[in-house]
């Protein structure tokens, strides 16, 4: 288990300069071979354009178009030495449909394109995480049939073989190169969702456990100078040396920080930093106009409806990282009932008990209950309870939760009073209680656990948002075609009735009551960034 020490040597980092500030999208950069320059990746403001991959030096002095694919890259890594015959072979991965398409741009010592040249493709994927290169194959994480495991593929072949299955005990998130040439390491969530991250040999296919961390480190990336791992939450950046010591990489950052990667001579590192700003809406079902609640140059999301519909409690993150908010809506009074002191990176959206006193939400998928109405608000913190608090049932008395399982999510029941978990469900689709039964919401379509389907939209609608409220339950399907939204009902007897039609708004909805939505727009602005690295005793 790692431990929080000094290292031989700690990493410092200083002057924060951006590689690109435009209007367009960057998303994932990398360090060429030679630590001079900067390839990334580019989305034009049509996004029907596909990806553009960018170069530019250090110095900022050279920055040009090395390629425009028509598809949509998500990842791209350097395959060294190369298996062609040119300078430099960078493997991309593009995601066409439920189909991952992997290629590799040929070009010189310059960076000129001479070629693409196409690997193999993986059938029936619904999503990808980062790629890794080791020696003629290509390591990456993986959906097929909706569960996660660990890939294999042969870039000289195409062979494609499964490596690594998750089980409870861990749940790989993103891989990284490792020492050694048939090493790969992974961070991902152990059974209590805390962070580790392991070293699987892709050969013997033996796993091993280098450091425990705490919740919510999403990215990793592997410094050949150093032989240690770069990591971050999201929002701060973490080093963990050869000895398995870890470090705090101290600056001042207020954005997200997302796939942090390390210059091979160690004296730089770069990362996708992501500008997010978005505001919290009202609107009736039969206005057209819809009401801002929130005003803000910063971001506010995640809102729920009070059960009296008089309050909406709020993510906001306009003191520079989430809080949450409640906020009257007729007299504009907002009060901030938790501060988020540990500044914690994730805290997931409100949870109102049926009379209104409570919230319920988690941070970093970690239970948290909150009396706001007092002077000073309540709070409560359940550190053993793992997951994210869905709705309460069975009047107050349960909390429902989902977390992260082996088949997709895992549905559970929390007693308030006596703090035990009882597993409902895992696999696709969110769990929701009607009449003391449990139905599924699934992309478009209402079913009982047992598979039988009671409502199914259209093919180019889907079901955006749902509530419950003893034995009923409502609905609000929303069509990309048409732009247009329905609000549902069904009741005990199973009967669906159309309630109203109204305009979809340009936002997502996070909550619903009888006569009204709330919904938030969404901006956000990824440049890549770049940090001078030091190393001090």
């Amino acid at each position: 288990m790692a431990t929080t020490s000094s290292s031989p040597k700690m990493p410092h980092v200083s002057n924060l300069r951006p590689i690109s500030a435009t209007l367009e999208d960057e998303s994932f950069s990398l360090f060429t071979p030679d630590s001079n320059a900067i390839i990334y990746l580019r989305e034009p403001e049509n996004d029907k354009l596909g990806t553009q991959v960018w170069l530019s030096s250090l110095d900022r002095t050279i920055s040009k178009l090395i390629w425009q694919s028509d598809e949509h890259i998500r990842y791209a890594a350097w395959v060294r030495p190369s298996l062609s015959g040119y300078k430099h072979q960078l493997l991309f991965v593009s995601q066409q449909g439920n189909e991952l398409v992997f290629e590799s741009l040929l070009m010189d010592s310059h960076y000129q394109k001479h070629a693409v040249q196409r690997h193999f493709t993986f059938d029936g994927t619904l999503g990808i995480g980062n790629v890794v290169v080791i020696n003629d194959s290509v390591v990456f994480l993986s959906k097929e049939t909706g569960v996660s495991a660990l890939y294999r593929g042969n870039l000289r072949t195409g062979f494609v073989d499964k490596i690594y299955e998750p089980t409870n005990v861990f749940l790989p998130y993103r891989v990284a190169n490792a020492e050694g040439s048939s090493t790969v390491a992974m961070v991902g969530f152990d059974e209590q969702h805390r962070s580790q991250i392991w070293l699987l040999d892709v050969q013997s296919k033996q796993v091993t456990t280098i450091a425990t961390l705490d919740e919510n480190w999403y990215f990793v990336t592997y410094s050949e100078a150093t032989k240690g791992y770069l990591l971050s939450d999201g929002k701060r950046l973490r080093y963990l040396d050869n000895h398995n010591e870890l470090s705090d990489i101290d600056f001042e950052n207020y954005e997200f920080l997302h796939f942090p990667t390390m210059s091979t001579n160690g004296q730089h590192l770069s990362f996708t930093l992501k500008k997010i700003n978005g505001n919290v809406f009202v609107r009736r079902f039969d206005e057209a106009h819809a009401r801002p609640l929130t005003q803000s140059n910063r971001h506010s999301w995640l809102a729920s409806f009070s059960p009296s519909g008089r309050h909406v409690a709020f993510n906001s993150n306009r003191n520079g990282f989430s809080q949450v908010f409640v906020k009257e809506i007729e007299s504009g009074a907002e009060r901030l009932i938790y501060a988020n002191p540990t500044q914690q990176l994730a805290l997931s959206q409100p949870v109102w008990n049926e009379d209104g006193s409570m919230l319920a939400f988690a941070r970093n998928e970690r239970l948290v209950m909150v009396r706001w109405q007092s002077d000073t608000p309540a709070i409560q913190y359940f550190d053993d309870v793992v997951g994210v608090p869905r709705y309460w049932s069975s009047e107050d008395n349960t909390l429902v939760f989902s977390r992260k399982g082996v088949q997709g999510q895992q549905w559970f029941e929390w007693s308030v009073s006596n703090h035990t978990e009882q597993v409902l469900y895992e696999g696709k689709g969110e769990l929701t209680g009607v009449d003391g039964r449990h139905w599924l919401i699934l992309p478009n379509q209402v079913q009982t656990l047992e598979g039988d389907v009671l409502f199914k939209a259209a093919q180019t609608a889907s079901i955006v948002a749902h509530r419950t409220k003893g034995r009923e339950l409502w609905f609000i399907v929303s069509d990309r075609s048409s732009q247009q939204s329905e609000h549902w009902h069904v009741n005990a007897k199973r009967q669906f009735q159309l309630l109203d039609r109204f305009q979809t708004p340009k936002g997502d909805i996070s909550d619903f009551n009888d006569q009204q939505l709330l919904f938030s727009d969404f901006h956000s602005d990824r440049d890549i960034v770049t940090l001078e690295l030091a190393w001090k005793e």
